[in-house]
């Protein structure tokens, strides 16, 4: 559904679902194939939907790991990854790819 059309991923983001779906992709509890899937779903949703969709999803991503970032300062614990791998490079490098082709 996230990779299908806008109207498609429209409903994905109306359901309010993306912010649990990136918390998901970076906890470090997640179950290592809920956390890839939670990753697919926001990446695919970043190459198919449109500029506005984009944006949100790229001001949720920024937005979680900003919080990761300050809840591993305030705890004082050495910061471990906790997203899939490629999760918030892809997103940036695809937001850059969307960017470029727009100008």
């Amino acid at each position: 559904m996230a990779a299908g059309s806008i109207d498609q991923i429209q409903t994905v983001l109306d359901s309010g679902a993306v912010p649990s779906l990136v918390a998901l992709a970076s906890a470090p509890g997640t179950d290592p194939e809920v956390k890839n899937e939670a990753c697919w779903v926001v990446l695919n949703a970043t190459s198919c939907g449109s500029d506005l969709q984009i944006e949100y999803l790229v001001a949720q991503v920024r937005a979680r790991a900003r919080d990761s970032e300050q809840e591993s300062t305030q705890s004082m614990v050495t910061p471990q990854p906790t997203a899939c791998p490629f999760f918030f490079s892809s997103v940036f490098l695809l937001l850059s790819f969307h960017c470029a082709v727009s100008l």
